[in-house]
C-alpha cells in the first residue's frame, strides 16, 4: 500500500490483486468516504479462460471463471462486467460485431446476453456443457459453438441449429475456429491436431467437410488458427510444439521462440 503525496488518498492491492482506492478524509462526517473504488477498473485475479475482439467498436470481452468483463483498448480502460452464478464457471466468449451483444458459455448453458452502458443481461440461453470455443460470423448473423469434438453453427437471431449445421469432423476436443472472410463457412481444429475446413453448403447439403483440405500434424493440440483473406480453405496455424504452418505446405514450419495461442 502506499499514500499520495498530499496525504489523502490510500492505494493498495487486496488478495485478489485489485488495484484499489480509499480517502483518507475519515471524520465520519460522509459515510461514502469510507468505500473503496477500483483505480482502472477491477482486472481478473483468475485464469482467463476466453477472449474476443470486437469488428466495429474499440471493444474487447474477456472471461475468467467468475466474470466476464468489457474492455475499451483505445483508452485502455474498463467499461462493464458481469459476475457469473456462483459454481458455473465461464469457460468461452464471443462478442457480437455490432458491440451489443455476447455469446458466453457458463455453466452447461450457452448465454445470450445484450451489453448495456452499465451492465451486461442475459436474454436467452441454450442447453450446452462442456463448449471451449465461440465464434461469431463476420457479418454476425451466425456464431459457431465448439462442444466436445462437434462444432455446431447457430443462426444468431432465430438461436436455430439444424441438424445439418452439426459439425463432425474431430477425434479431440475443439480448440479454434474461425470463419472464412466471406462467412461461407470456417475452420475449426482439435486438439488431436487436426485442422478442418466446412463450406456451409457442402455441409447442408451432404454434411461433410472439405476433406481434401484437411491439415493434420500428428497427436499435438493446434492453439491457434487464422484462416487467409481471399483463400476459402487455407489457415495459418500456429502447434504447442511452437511451430507455425500454412496448410497447403505441411513441410515447411515457421520455427517460433514462443509458444503462440
Amino acid at each position: 500500500m502506499v499514500i499520495n503525496p498530499i496525504e489523502d488518498t490510500l492505494y493498495y492491492i487486496d488478495r485478489n490483486n485489485q488495484l484499489l482506492k480509499v480517502s483518507l478524509a475519515l471524520d465520519g462526517t460522509d459515510p461514502e468516504s469510507t468505500r473503496s473504488d477500483y483505480v482502472h477498473g477491477p482486472f481478473h485475479h483468475e485464469e482467463i479462460t476466453g477472449m474476443d475482439t470486437c469488428l466495429r467498436k474499440q471493444l474487447i470481452v474477456t472471461c475468467s471463471a467468475s466474470y466476464i468483463m468489457i474492455w475499451n483498448y483505445a483508452e485502455r480502460k474498463y467499461e462493464v462486467c458481469y459476475k457469473t452464478p456462483i459454481g458455473e464457471d465461464a469457460t468461452a466468449v464471443a462478442i457480437h460485431p455490432s458491440g451489443f451483444h455476447i455469446v458466453a458459455a457458463v455453466g452447461d448453458k450457452l448465454l445470450l446476453m445484450n451489453i448495456l452502458s452499465n451492465s451486461i443481461m442475459e436474454y436467452h440461453n441454450i442447453s450446452m456443457k462442456n463448449c471451449r470455443e465461440i465464434r461469431f460470423s463476420n457479418g454476425g448473423h451466425m456464431f459457431a459453438a465448439g462442444v466436445g469434438s462437434y462444432s455446431h453453427v447457430y443462426n444468431f437471431y432465430t438461436v436455430e441449429c439444424p441438424q445439418n449445421q452439426q459439425c463432425k469432423g474431430h477425434s479431440g476436443k475443439i480448440s479454434c475456429i474461425d470463419w472464412f472472410e466471406d462467412d461461407s463457412g470456417f475452420s475449426d481444429s482439435c486438439t488431436q491436431g487436426l485442422v478442418a475446413f466446412y463450406p456451409l453448403q457442402l455441409q447442408r447439403a451432404e454434411q461433410t467437410r472439405d476433406k481434401d483440405k484437411d491439415f493434420k500434424r500428428r497427436a499435438t493440440a493446434i492453439t491457434g488458427i487464422a484462416n487467409v483473406p481471399g483463400h476459402q480453405s487455407r489457415a495459418v496455424v500456429a502447434q504447442a510444439e511452437r511451430k507455425l504452418w500454412d496448410t497447403v505446405d505441411d513441410h515447411n514450419p515457421c520455427e517460433t521462440r514462443y509458444n503462440i495461442s
